[in-house]
């Protein structure tokens, strides 16, 4: 059945009763709610705790708040690009397995593409057997891996904020992946401020001395370099605190702003852990600045 109708019946709550103290957490992303109604039946019968979303927006709010263990996710989600949201989510949540649920055909080709893009399995939409199968599979796969696991790349996840700073700006045309970032940032917790072009970054970082700037080296009205020399000569003490951010790469014209101004670049797709990483190296370089002026 696949593509087609399911169930004639509402969609569950989205937080159905778990059935057991420490189930494990499903994000379930379909447009269809006859398919979100089956998915939620099935997985809360087998003792998953089952959240679900119909659009972009909602699942990416959903898994930020959530944390689930894997994402079952269909490719169509009416005018908006299921793959995006894909996309968006490995980056955001590189640990999470997306089991791509689709009622597409899709060839070798493209599966290859979608597990490249990073979906961890791709089914057709039929029977919830093969569905559930997948998802136990993943949660095994990645329970085994997390043991494994350094102590330290957990604690990146936990929601804490041990770095220092505080206020962060976030200058980034691309309002989905703005989002994730803004979104994973207020959960460790800092203040976000999220921009989409330089000139009305410029504006902000003239009225609040931030404690991160988190700078897209392409924006409209004003490119990320050009940011930067405006900043450096109106408040020259807030230039040791840019990170910038490209997809861009081997750009000479970036490389060579970049070793000039000896800046600190983080090279699109980032796992989101990098930005904690980023912030403690930017918090240490003005400590030890800091540190200087007083002597």
């Amino acid at each position: 059945m696949p593509g087609g109708s399911a169930l004639n019946q509402e969609t569950p709550e989205h937080k159905p009763t778990p059935k057991a103290k420490n189930c494990r957490k499903i994000l379930f992303v379909d447009d269809e709610s006859d398919w979100r109604y089956m998915g939620t039946l099935y997985l809360t019968e087998c003792g998953y705790e089952v959240f679900t979303s119909e659009d972009a927006a909602g699942a990416l709010q959903m898994a930020a708040a959530e944390r689930p263990d894997v994402i079952v996710l269909d490719l169509n989600l009416g005018d908006e690009s299921g793959l995006t949201l894909m996309k968006l989510l490995a980056v955001a949540h590189p640990q999470v397995p997306i089991l791509i649920y689709t009622g597409m055909e899709l060839d070798d080709e493209a599966v290859l593409n979608l597990h490249h893009e990073g979906a961890y399995e791709c089914l057709r939409k039929g029977t919830m057997e093969e569905l559930l199968n997948a998802v136990g599979a993943a949660i095994e796969a990645i329970h085994t891996e997390k043991e494994g696991a350094p102590k330290e790349i957990d604690e990146l996840s936990e929601g804490t904020n041990e770095s220092g700073i505080e206020s962060v700006l976030v200058v980034e045309d691309d309002v989905a992946f703005g989002d994730v970032i803004r979104t994973f940032l207020e959960s460790h917790p800092f203040c976000v401020t999220r921009v989409t072009d330089g000139a009305e970054a410029l504006r902000h970082i003239l009225a609040v001395d931030f404690d991160l700037i988190l700078c897209d080296m392409v924006l409209p009205t004003l490119p990320g370099d050009q940011l930067y020399r405006s900043v450096q000569g109106v408040k020259p003490h807030l230039c040791s605190r840019f990170v910038f951010m490209t997809g861009h790469q081997a750009d000479p014209k970036s490389d060579e702003f970049i070793r000039r101004v000896r800046g600190l670049m983080l090279w699109k797709p980032f796992h989101l852990a990098d930005l904690l990483a980023a912030a403690q190296i930017i918090r240490r370089k003005n400590s030890s600045k800091s540190l200087a002026m007083d002597c």
